[in-house]
């Protein structure tokens, strides 16, 4: 079975946090960071990775999912700041950090705007 993340993504040091699950944590960050997760009660925002941790299983990457959302902001605050005290952004210090954006092979130009998107592999389904 593949790797499942939960990760915390935050606008600031102890500012605004999402939690959440995801089975390619470089492209959900890499989602965030650009603006293209919306809705689901995401804060545009939170664009910045300050915790995750890796599970084999998604029944226990849920459990833990379930347990952060219970927790009062002070206790997220205090996990966060267990293993990144500065609330540093951990997405430079991903493997295989893509460098979306930067090669014009990997973009298109929308036909009705002049505007480039990059190209992004698609999620893998969580089974």
């Amino acid at each position: 079975m593949r790797s499942l993340f939960v990760y915390i993504v935050a606008s600031h040091k102890s500012g605004q946090t999402f939690a959440g699950i995801t089975s390619d944590l470089v492209h959900r960050v890499w989602q965030h960071r650009s603006g293209h997760i919306k809705g689901m009660g995401v804060p545009s925002a939170c664009a910045q990775l300050v915790w995750f941790d890796e599970f084999s299983s998604l029944e226990a990457a849920e459990a833990e999912l379930d347990r952060l959302s219970r927790w009062p902001e002070a206790w997220t605050s205090r996990l966060i700041e267990k293993t990144n005290p500065e609330w540093a952004d951990l997405w430079t210090s991903l493997k295989d950090q893509p460098k979306i954006g930067l090669n014009p092979a990997q973009q298109y130009v929308s036909s009705h705007r002049q505007t480039t998107y990059p190209v992004i592999r698609p999620m893998l389904q969580v089974a």
